[in-house]
């Protein structure tokens, strides 16, 4: 598994999300234009609140993505360690681990890659850690495989 390439598929998923929140943007605020052409009195300022409100939380939502996209891109992929830290992909006895943001389960090369915020608790505890190095989380012993 090349690092590189998972993290252009968690920048491609990042950006599909981005574009789909855009899209339903766009929508929304199209069809609020044609119904302010043909509505009129309480029910259409009702309506319009609520739009307002539908936009606000795209926006939101919008905003987390551009952020975790951000995040993404600041990390240099060429960089090597020996200790997990963010950007690192982690091979484990249970699974595959990518250090950037929580955006959760990816598939890539049909093998799931977790891609985990290091903040998380399971990524607070492996940052640091080296190849060979064991823990225990949630009654489940995890060992480091290899770091990327």
């Amino acid at each position: 598994m090349e690092k590189q390439k998972v993290r252009q598929l968690v920048l491609e998923h990042i950006q599909n999300h981005i574009d789909q929140l855009s899209n339903m943007l766009n929508q929304i605020q199209e069809s609020s234009q044609e119904d302010s052409k043909s509505s009129a009195g309480d029910k259409h300022e009702t309506a319009r609140a609520m739009v307002q409100i539908e936009i606000e939380n795209i926006n939101k939502q919008m905003a987390v993505f551009i952020d975790q996209r951000q995040a993404v891109l600041a990390i240099n992929p060429s960089l090597k360690s020996s200790k997990i830290a963010k950007g690192s992909l982690v091979q484990t006895n249970l699974a595959w681990y990518y250090f950037a943001v929580g955006l959760g389960k990816l598939m890539v090369d049909k093998e799931l890659v977790f891609v985990l915020n290091p903040q998380a608790p399971l990524g607070q505890i492996l940052l640091g850690k080296m190849t060979g190095d064991c823990i225990n989380f949630k009654e489940q012993d995890i060992e480091i495989l290899s770091i990327q």
